[in-house]
């Protein structure tokens, strides 16, 4: 008799020690980051024309993210034919994750060319990155730099922050 109460102390014991370690392995268990911040975004844009920082545009709209196997792409006012901003260097972060974007060309209403390419808003372990996605706040922000590629034009070169809030699913 001794030796089964002993024998089911035991299980008991180990069968506590089993489960209270599977809860501990679920607390481990990450985030998908990238997953979490696929979705439509409502954002804000404002354009602040280099020349002279007092001028400047605000804008809001939709934005798309998608998630192409690590890399984020964003499609701002996914309705129209927008090419999207491509996104390099997608690190993992405390509550989301850093990223750079890909310089692209484009023109504008008018027919001129100019570059787009992202600057400095956001640093992790004394990197600076493009942008970043707050998970905690479901928040997407990043800047950007405009610069027309004729010279004639360089008065209407403009900076560009956005912030995106994920439109709940």
């Amino acid at each position: 008799m001794k030796n089964l109460k002993f024998i089911v102390t035991v299980l008991l014991a180990v069968s506590l020690v089993f489960f209270s370690s599977c809860d501990a392995l679920e607390d481990e268990i990450e985030i998908d980051y990238f997953e979490e911040s696929e979705g439509m975004y409502s954002y804000t844009m404002t354009q602040t024309l280099l020349a002279n920082p007092t001028i400047h545009n605000t804008e809001t709209g939709t934005l798309k993210v998608n998630n192409l196997a690590g890399d984020i792409w964003f499609q701002i006012d996914p309705e129209t034919d927008n090419q999207g901003v491509f996104t390099y260097d997608v690190t993992p972060a405390g509550n989301g994750y850093v990223f750079n974007m890909l310089t692209f060309t484009a023109a504008d209403f008018e027919g001129d060319y100019y570059d787009c390419k992202g600057i400095e808003c956001a640093s992790l372990e004394g990197v600076n990155y493009h942008g970043m996605y707050d998970s905690e706040n479901r928040e997407i922000t990043c800047s950007m730099k405009v610069d027309y590629t004729l010279d004639i034009y360089d008065g209407y070169n403009y900076t560009i922050e956005m912030v995106a809030t994920k439109i709940q699913d």
